[in-house]
């Protein structure tokens, strides 16, 4: 598969959305057919369907209802072999069709292992957010599904959703947290375990509260990986409330462990743009 590809690696609710919306109005290709609006992302997902039905096969084999948030080591069930060719057969697709794109989806992260052997050489911008930050964006948007669809209902039918929406609020927050935050774990322990296999040439790894600040860098890096992209600024795409920064209340011991693994992101994208800086 010879093509100049590049990736966009990220937890949920991390900053993917924003970083790919750049990048496309920079001329980078992300699909023919892109996921449209959702309540989640009013601007749009700028994720490839393609790429999408693709992950979406792959957790129904796992077992994995919820767009892969829960019973994430289900994907362990699934034999390789399988998944390889699935993969393969798509990227086989796209390389043969664009010599220059990319693509995003969080699920990507779930099977990193695999794009890594069918994929050896390819570039990737992986973006992290603060664990609690991402927790309650997840939160804000279940919340924000039942509303919608209490919006939509009878008198009585209203009342059940208006119940279910108390609940969620005040009781089951607390476990829905703990889901979320295991699941930033996951995800962030498969992008650093992929990125530490990859030569530190071929990859960027960026906060989201120093994305605006790092584009020059960004860019710079892309285009020394050999993709003819123009000019965009990223201040002119961003809507600033739509990225809040609040952070959920969360008790539990695996709030120690994603406060280190945040830690750790921090320190490696430091590196990579300290290296960004010393090459230009």
């Amino acid at each position: 598969m010879i093509s100049n590809t590049l990736i966009i690696l990220g937890m949920h609710r991390s900053g993917t959305s924003l970083l790919a919306s750049w990048l496309a109005s920079c001329g980078l290709h992300l699909g023919n057919e892109l996921a449209g609006k959702a309540l989640g992302n009013i601007k749009g997902h700028y994720e490839d369907m393609d790429f999408i039905r693709l992950h979406d096969e792959l957790l129904k084999e796992a077992n994995i209802r919820d767009g892969g948030l829960s019973h994430l080591t289900n994907i362990s069930k699934i034999p390789d072999s399988l998944i390889d060719r699935k993969i393969s057969n798509l990227l086989l697709l796209k390389c043969n069709n664009e010599d220059n794109w990319g693509w995003k989806d969080p699920r990507t992260c779930l099977f990193l292992p695999n794009y890594e052997r069918l994929l050896p050489n390819v570039k990737v911008i992986a973006i992290f957010r603060h664990p609690l930050e991402v927790v309650d964006s997840l939160l804000r948007r279940e919340e924000a599904k039942l509303a919608r669809r209490m919006k939509k209902k009878t008198f009585l039918k209203r009342k059940y959703y208006l119940c279910r929406l108390f609940i969620l609020s005040k009781y089951l927050r607390h476990f829905k947290a703990k889901q979320y935050l295991n699941a930033w774990i996951d995800y962030n322990k498969r992008i650093i375990s992929f990125l530490e296999h990859k030569e530190h040439n071929d990859f960027l790894i960026i906060n989201l509260s120093s994305l605006e600040q790092q584009q020059a860098k960004i860019s710079n890096s892309i285009s020394k990986w050999g993709f003819s992209l123009k000019e965009s600024s990223l201040s002119d795409i961003t809507e600033k409330r739509l990225l809040k920064s609040s952070t959920a209340t969360l008790n539990s011991p695996q709030v120690d462990a994603s406060e280190a693994l945040f830690i750790q992101l921090q320190d490696m994208a430091d590196t990579s743009l300290n290296r960004v800086r010393s090459e230009s």
